[in-house]
């Protein structure tokens, strides 16, 4: 049975759920709601700054950052897998 599934927000973070769910759960009909489109949201490049820092405290010791690094990078890796996905354009409409 498919699945009809909405998704708040068209940010890094809601384009990136959907993504997931229609990865996940391949016949599911994902809708991207969203209020605004830049250039009347926060900025167009507001979610274009990612560098990995640390949460609450510095690395005090160094050793966080290696850890932290290694999140850093995951991450990206998937930000790349979402990129290259050929459907990749239809995760606003």
């Amino acid at each position: 049975m498919p699945h009809n599934i909405a998704v708040i927000g068209a940010g890094v973070m809601g384009l990136s759920t959907a993504y997931k769910i229609m990865k996940d759960i391949p016949k599911s009909q994902v809708t991207v709601f969203f209020d605004k489109c830049s250039p009347e949201t926060t900025g167009n490049v507001a979610a274009g700054f990612i560098y990995p820092y640390p949460c609450g405290r510095p690395y005090a010791d160094g050793q966080d950052e290696p850890k932290l690094f290694g999140w850093f990078e995951k991450t990206m890796d998937w930000f790349k897998e979402v990129y290259k996905n050929e459907d990749a354009y239809k995760m606003g409409e």
